[in-house]
């Protein structure tokens, strides 16, 4: 990827997190002003517990480090009372196909993608493949990862605009 694209990557992924921070934050209308800290943070607390939030993954590299990354944010979240639906596409098909490499994450700090999934999965967290990108790529049952499921275009539409929040990191 040239420098610009990363700039522009960077760009939209921080615009996203920042509409994403936005729109979760509370406005003086919902605090009352006799309310101490504790009600508060215990209020903003019940809210995000139980929401819907759908991640979109798009990157497979070798290191494969987004990904890692986002599967530990997005059990995290699941881990926080949310129910967290990971939608992979494009390049991010990948990680659902267990003809690839297993190993996630950091140098000296790697975790089976499989064992990242089935994790996730276990605690009920989703994960959806994009169907016509994993036929592409020669993805089918046979070879997808254990927790994972596919899904088409319109199933996918439907997951995001059911979701509270689509986060991109």
């Amino acid at each position: 990827m040239n420098r610009a694209a990363q700039a522009a990557a960077v760009s939209l992924v921080t615009s996203l997190s920042l509409c994403a921070v936005a729109a979760s934050a509370a406005t003086p209308a919902d605090v009352a002003p006799h309310e101490d800290k504790a009600r508060t943070g215990q209020a903003q607390a019940q809210g995000q517990a139980g929401q819907k939030i759908v991640i979109p993954i798009s990157i497979f590299s070798d290191a494969q480090l987004g990904g890692y990354w986002t599967m530990r944010m997005a059990s995290g979240l699941q881990g926080k009372g949310a129910a967290v639906t990971i939608l992979l596409f494009t390049n991010g098909v990948r990680l659902a196909d267990n003809r690839a490499e297993d190993d996630f994450g950091l140098e000296g700090e790697t975790v089976p993608i499989s064992k990242s999934f089935a994790d996730f999965t276990g605690a009920g967290g989703k994960i959806f493949v994009e169907s016509d990108y994993a036929k592409k790529i020669g993805l089918n049952e046979e070879f997808l990862r254990a927790g994972s499921h596919f899904a088409d275009d319109a199933q996918m539409c439907d997951m995001i605009l059911g979701a509270d929040k689509v986060l991109s990191f």
